[in-house]
Formats: C-alpha cells, sequence, structure tokens
C-alpha cells in the first residue's frame, strides 16, 4: 500500500496509485498506451493539442502545488 500525504487530490491519488500499480499489466498505461494516461481524471483539464503543439505554458510552482493540494502553498516570502 502506498501512503501519500493528504493534502493531495483524490485525482492525483489514483494517478499515483495507478502508475505504481505492483501488477505491470495492470498499471494506468499498460493496455492503451499513453492514452490510458491522457484520459485519466487528473488530466481532466489539459489540452493535449497545445502541450504537443508547444503552444502552453509551464505552471507556477504554486499553481502545480494548488492543482494537487488542497492546503494553501508556503509562501517563502511571506513573514511568518
Amino acid at each position: 500500500t502506498i501512503s501519500l500525504p493528504r493534502c493531495i487530490s483524490a485525482e492525483l491519488k489514483s494517478l499515483i496509485k495507478g502508475l505504481l500499480h505492483l501488477d505491470p499489466l495492470q498499471r494506468i498505461g499498460s493496455r492503451f498506451d499513453s492514452q490510458e494516461v491522457r484520459s485519466h481524471p487528473f488530466f481532466r483539464s489539459v489540452d493535449w493539442k497545445a502541450v504537443l503543439n508547444k503552444q502552453c505554458s509551464i505552471p507556477s510552482p504554486s499553481k502545480c502545488h494548488q492543482m494537487m493540494c488542497s492546503d494553501p502553498a508556503p509562501n517563502a516570502l511571506t513573514k511568518q
């Protein structure tokens, strides 16, 4: 069993567990190649045509944190 942080979204947990499944034949992507990975709910909002055509920008680290976690991203520039 994989132990993941609680802040990670259910979609990301599902993706990670699917990619790391012990049985290689049960891993996400083992049956239908990359299409199976791209169609996972975690990537629901990704415009794959834009990615392939290099027409999208890379999200900031705080945006990535927001996409993965429900907890607010720590900001190193904020006084505590």
